[in-house]
C-alpha cells in the first residue's frame, strides 16, 4: 500500500502475546510496513523496531518514535489487536484516499461506532463524520491517521 504503515505500540512486560501477534499480522497483513515502538527487545524480525525510555513518560515515549515514522500514513495499534483473518487492504487504500482528498479529516476510525445521521462522504455509505467536541472523541482503537497530525496530537497534550 502506498504510504501507509503500521505502528505498533508495546511494552516488553507483554512480550507474552508478541508471537501470536506478530503471526497474525504475517499471516493476515504480510504487505505493509511495519514500525514497533518497545522499551527493549526485538519484537517482530519483520518489522523496524523503535526504541523509547521505559521511564518516560507515556507521550515523551511516543512522541520519540513517531518522529522516526516517514511514511505520511499510519494504521495506529497496539500489540492486543490479534487478527483472524485478511486484512481488507482494498478498504484501506479507499479509506486513504478519502484522507487524501478531503485535508480537513484527521483519521478514520477502522472500528464499528455510533452513526451520527447520514453517511458524510459521497460513495462512501460507511462513513460517518464525528464532531471533536464528542466526548471520547480520541481513543486509541485502530485507526487510519495522517501521521503527522497524530504527532501533534501527542505534542499538543500534556
Amino acid at each position: 500500500m502506498k504510504d501507509v504503515c503500521l505502528v505498533i505500540n508495546t511494552f516488553s512486560k507483554y512480550s507474552d502475546v508478541w508471537q501470536m501477534f506478530f503471526d497474525s499480522l504475517d499471516k493476515y497483513f504480510p504487505d505493509i510496513k511495519r514500525y514497533v515502538f518497545v522499551d527493549e527487545g526485538e519484537p517482530d524480525e519483520n518489522s523496524t523496531t523503535i526504541q523509547y525510555n521505559k521511564d518516560d513518560l507515556f507521550r515523551s515515549q511516543f512522541l520519540g518514535c513517531i518522529e522516526k515514522v516517514p511514511e505520511k500514513y499510519c494504521i495506529f495499534i497496539s500489540e492486543d489487536y490479534i487478527l483472524y483473518d485478511d486484512v481488507r487492504t482494498d478498504l484501506i487504500e479507499r479509506y486513504r484516499n478519502v484522507l487524501e482528498e478531503n485535508s480537513n479529516l484527521t483519521f478514520i476510525k477502522l472500528v464499528k461506532g455510533m452513526e451520527f445521521g447520514e453517511p458524510k462522504y459521497k460513495n462512501y455509505d460507511d462513513l460517518y463524520e464525528m464532531s471533536s467536541v464528542f466526548p471520547y472523541f480520541y481513543s486509541q482503537s485502530a485507526s487510519l491517521w495522517r501521521t503527522r497530525d497524530l504527532e501533534k496530537i501527542f505534542k499538543h497534550t500534556a
